[in-house]
Order: structure tokens, then sequence, then C-alpha cells
């Protein structure tokens, strides 16, 4: 597993729309966690290796570059629905512990889980955009899945319609 991240935890926050500040440390692990888990799947591990190499390497031009931001907006959502718990909750050594602020309401874990399906809806949504436009631009990007011999079909995300479409505009 890399330790090279593609995305910035203050690009993922810069996407989803957060205003608060939240410990990179926090987001990391999530970060490297859905690179591995949602991107590479989706990439093929030679593309996924290439682009996370030229990130390593700090050869991001061209196509890799493009790629890249075609990929971030993906990231960005799936990293937030992996972490909404973790901002929740806190492992110590003590156990597990629910992190209450005094100026705040903690939510309910309903809640919690309502914000992190609608995190997974859009990043599924993200996700599909990027298979469509990686089928179209396949010619630019030859490792694309070029280790698998399956075809990828769209994503979908959670069976209770969210509002949220192709044509929905994106903040």
């Amino acid at each position: 597993m890399t330790d090279v991240l593609i995305i910035t935890p203050s690009e993922v926050l810069d996407f989803v729309g957060v205003t608060e500040k939240i410990e990179e440390q926090y987001l990391r692990p999530h970060i490297r966690n859905c690179m591995q888990l949602e991107l590479r799947s989706l990439l093929g591990t030679p593309l996924f290796n290439s682009l996370v190499d030229a990130v390593a390497d700090d050869l991001v031009t061209g196509a890799t570059e493009t790629l890249l931001e075609q990929v971030k907006p993906m990231l960005s959502y799936y990293v937030m629905a992996a972490a909404y718990y973790d901002l929740s909750y806190k492992v110590t050594r003590k156990g597990i512990l629910r992190q209450l602020d005094d100026g705040a309401e903690a939510p309910s874990d309903a809640m919690i889980a309502m914000k992190a399906q609608q995190q997974r809806d859009l990043a599924t949504s993200f996700a599909n955009d990027l298979i469509e436009w990686l089928d179209i631009h396949s010619d630019e990007y030859e490792l694309y899945r070029s280790d698998d011999t399956t075809s990828i079909s769209k994503r979908t995300g959670s069976p209770i319609f969210t509002g949220y479409n192709k044509k929905t505009k994106r903040f």
C-alpha cells in the first residue's frame, strides 16, 4: 500500500465544502484507503500505479494532470463518507469515545449514517462520470483497466433516491 496521496486533506475539504478545519491526521488514512479500495479498482492497477508514481515523482503534466482533476471529486466524497464516523468517535486506550464540543450538539448515529450515505451517493455519481469520461478518452489512457478483461459497469449507490443525478449542479 502506498503512502503517496494523490489528493491533500485540504483539497478534500474544499471539494465537499466543509467549513471547519479538520486536522490532516484524521483524513489521511481515509484518503489512502479510498485510493486503494475505490480508485484502484476503478482505474485498474496499471493506470492507478502510473498516476501514483507521477504524483510521487512530481511529474504530473498533460494527460496525467487531466486524469487527476477528474479523479479528485470522486475521491473527495468517498473520503468524507468514510470519515464521518471517525470524526465523531475516537478510539483511545480507554475504548471508543464520542467527541463532544461544548458549543455543538452531537448528531444521532442515524443522522451520521444518512450524511455518510449522501457522500457515498455523490461519490458514486462522480465515479460514474469518471468511468464515462475514461471510456471516451480511452485512447489517451491505454493503461485504463489494461490488466482486466472484464468490462466495468457503472456503480450504484444507495437504493434510496437522494435527489442527486448527473444533471445536478455540483458545488
